[in-house]
């Protein structure tokens, strides 16, 4: 579309309830639209608008807007805050060129996120800058979020549903703290957990003493190269690790506590050595005893599978799937003269 939308016909549709521009130019104004005031759905995704006009505020019906790949966007005063019955919001750019920003769009987004179910953002490359606009009120009420940097606002994910990470080569810790161990992280709502291509990736949190997850039912953890095993072994060991081995870094810490986990799906894990690096007795799978599904896949490293009798961990399993890990030398280990003991 090289040509502005004609006001005239805009203004005749008043049955229109989705408006759907994708890859058009639109190089032109396009405050026209704001006349479909029966618009619920908007979709601007790859197109070259280069401002979002004010007068798109007027569509108070708006239950959605995409703004995915508009590159450079600016957004006049006011739009954010008129779009009142707002519940999905995709800002998500391409090419690494976001949205621009001004100060008072903090603000209107900040207000705006109160009712919004849905929101994918994109901001600065400067964490600071996060911080100063009070990133982590944006959360009373989102439910689905996707994140590109490393920012302390797990406290207010408190309604988080589905969290994905991915191809963060910075990132370190999904939450970070300076609080020197204290305190508690929990994901109260948390079910699926997806962290994929986090090369620096070393822990969920770098010093919090204990991190909830009490609904997470599913867990992909794919290309986390720094991680032995997945869940830690019963005692610390750091500090008798000689100097040329090295030393066991679970993705778990001891005190995470994730009572219902069934899925876990385990992708291109190049150091890892052990899921499990103990023997289990019927009192340690408080974290584990719920799974259903578990999936190993391209783990060159992997030397075991299953720890010592496994059969408690094993209680609920249905699906087990071993692929492309050529190192397996035991996949389950089995002492015979304990097996009257176990059930």
């Amino acid at each position: 579309m090289k040509y502005p939308l004609l006001p005239k016909s805009l203004e005749c549709s008043t049955k229109l309830r989705t408006l759907i521009l994708h890859k058009c130019l639109l190089m032109f104004d396009c405050s026209a639209i704001g006349e479909i005031l029966n618009l619920e759905v908007l979709n601007f995704a790859n197109c070259g608008i280069r401002k979002l006009p004010s007068k798109i505020g007027n569509l108070k019906k708006l239950k959605l807007l995409d703004l995915i790949g508009c590159v450079n966007l600016r957004i006049d005063d006011g739009v954010l805050n008129n779009l009142v019955n707002l519940e999905e919001l995709y800002m998500r750019a391409d090419d690494e060129k976001a949205i621009r920003f001004i100060d008072s769009n903090h603000a209107e987004l900040t207000e705006l996120s109160k009712h919004l179910s849905a929101l994918e953002v994109e901001f600065f490359e400067n964490s600071d800058e996060l911080l100063e606009c009070s990133i982590n009120e944006l959360f009373e009420k989102t439910e689905v979020l996707s994140l590109q940097m490393d920012v302390p606002i797990a406290s207010g994910l408190m309604k988080l549903e589905f969290l994905k990470v991915s191809q963060c080569p910075v990132l370190e810790f999904l939450a970070y703290s300076k609080n020197g161990g204290a305190g508690e992280i929990g994901f109260q709502k948390l079910k699926f957990l997806y962290l994929e291509k986090l090369a620096k990736l070393e822990g969920f949190c770098n010093n919090v003493n204990v991190i909830e997850l009490p609904q997470l039912v599913y867990l992909i953890l794919d290309g986390l190269p720094n991680f032995t095993n997945i869940y830690p072994e019963k005692t610390s060991t750091t500090s008798s690790v000689s100097s040329n081995v090295s030393p066991i870094q679970p993705f778990f810490n001891k005190n995470m506590l994730i009572p219902k986990l069934e899925r876990l799906i385990i992708l291109s894990m190049d150091k890892l050595k052990e899921i499990w690096p103990y023997q289990f007795s019927s009192s340690d799978v408080v974290n584990a005893c719920m799974l259903t599904k578990i999936e190993v896949m391209e783990c060159d490293n992997l030397v075991n599978m299953f720890p010592t009798n496994p059969m408690s961990l094993m209680g609920r399993l249905e699906v087990l799937d071993v692929r492309e890990c050529g190192s397996i030398e035991v996949l389950l280990n089995i002492d015979m003269s304990c097996v009257g003991e176990i059930e």
